[in-house]
């Protein structure tokens, strides 16, 4: 009898420690579910708590919704982008911005793709690529030498593989990968085409940190040094200002180089400068 009792007992014991367990899962199912519902302020209101949660608390549900709400807002950016329009009559931009930190935060390797398209997020974002190391390599080259990408995307796609190459003490990159890289720092500095000024310091520190021995010669000839990410960065929009007026002479040497290309919203750069400095 008292043997029945007991395993009664132990058995009531276990369900009332698994309830709060549950309930944690039903209500992370239900904030997934209006992540990527219609309704913006039920939207809004799951990611306000969906961020109090340390990632690995979360649900994989929870976490591919994040992911998707991402990509989605990648989308949103991408579409003011290519047709001029202001991103705020699309989305909060700071609202863009949070959601990019939150997802590099997750650390998911399944998160690389959106990540990479929006390398934009400020070093929150290159950093966690720059974290994964080889698997985040190939789209993060990619992204960085389209040539629809935004001005932005190229440059924190050059100081993210810089991260890559430097960190591969820890994340060992395969030879085939830093070939690659190196490959992409020679392009960026032999054409110019189409870029900013920072553009070619970014590509410069690149090639420095994959110790390409073209690296020194081009870097006299453009008569720039080299910069440094952490301390440069800092000075992001006295640089953007400067970029606005600034343009990249062709490699011919003469004046009449292409209009510069558009730049990234400027409220959703402020949003992202505005979370590295919190």
């Amino acid at each position: 009898m008292r043997t029945r009792v007991g395993s009664a007992a132990a058995a009531l014991l276990a369900m009332v420690l698994m309830l709060p367990t549950t309930e944690a899962q039903v209500d992370q199912q239900t904030m997934a579910k209006q992540l990527l519902g219609q309704d913006v302020k039920q939207r809004n209101e799951a990611f306000e708590r969906a961020q109090l949660l340390r990632p690995a608390n979360m649900t994989a549900e929870l976490r591919a919704a994040l992911i998707t709400l991402f990509e989605r807002e990648n989308d949103l950016v991408g579409q003011a982008y290519k047709h001029g329009e202001v991103l705020a009559n699309l989305e909060d931009p700071e609202f863009i911005a949070r959601v990019s930190r939150v997802v590099a935060e997750l650390r998911d390797p399944s998160a690389i793709p959106a990540l990479s398209v929006a390398i934009y997020g400020g070093l929150t974002v290159m950093r966690a690529l720059a974290d994964f190391g080889e698997p985040a390599a190939p789209a993060v080259r990619s992204v960085m030498m389209a040539p629809d990408s935004m001005p932005e995307a190229v440059n924190d796609g050059l100081i993210a593989l810089r991260f890559m190459v430097e960190g591969a003490n820890e994340h060992p990159l395969a030879p085939a990968t830093l070939a690659e890289i190196c490959r992409a720092a020679r392009q960026r500095l032999a054409t110019g085409k189409g870029v900013y000024v920072t553009t070619l310091w970014w590509a410069i520190d690149l090639a420095v940190a994959v110790d390409d021995p073209r690296a020194p010669g081009r870097r006299d000839e453009l008569g720039v040094r080299s910069r440094r990410t952490d301390r440069t960065r800092r000075d992001r929009s006295r640089t953007d200002r400067e970029d606005t007026e600034v343009r990249v002479r062709s490699p011919r040497g003469d004046s009449s180089a292409p209009a510069a290309p558009p730049r990234i919203d400027r409220a959703l750069a402020a949003a992202v400068r505005d979370l590295e400095q919190r």
